[in-house]
């Protein structure tokens, strides 16, 4: 399976758009995740295991050069994770949404139309925020960046 678009890059107070393509290989023993961007005439990559792609965009982000922050769904406080399972390219925006744990999602999910929330896993909007550890996002990406 692969995907492509562009993703936004936040360089020296810019955002910029670069080509990306994400290749999701799955197989009997092992699953894996690629995802591949260009800066500046240069490809960097991020590879995972994880069929939500939370460790292919931490690994990506740490590629890259220190001053190009990855800006997208998957890296935004809002960018929450399908708690009943990993779907690729599969995220909630939960901008609207007050959630402090897993039971908060589930809870959510029973009350909105999911269709109205469903973004792209590189997707990316005007609201877009920064993960952070104050405030609890249904998604693991900061675990994988962090360590």
């Amino acid at each position: 399976m692969e995907f492509k678009g562009f993703l936004k890059l936040y360089v020296g107070g810019e955002l910029i758009a670069a080509p990306i393509v994400i290749m999701h290989k799955e197989s009997e023993n092992e699953d894996e995740v690629v995802i591949r961007t260009e800066y500046q005439e240069k490809t960097y990559s991020g590879i995972g295991k994880n069929l939500d792609w939370t460790d292919a965009f931490a690994n990506l982000q740490k590629a890259l050069p220190d001053d190009v922050k990855i800006h997208c769904c998957m890296t935004c406080r809002y960018g929450t994770l399908c708690p009943y399972g990993c779907i690729p390219n599969y995220i909630l925006c939960s901008e609207n949404a007050a959630i402090k744990s897993k039971s908060d999602v589930i809870d959510w999910l029973d009350k909105v139309d999911e269709n109205s929330i469903k973004r792209s896993s590189f997707g990316y909007c005007e609201k877009y925020c920064s993960a952070n550890e104050n405030d609890y996002t249904y998604n693991d990406y900061l675990d994988y960046l962090n360590h």
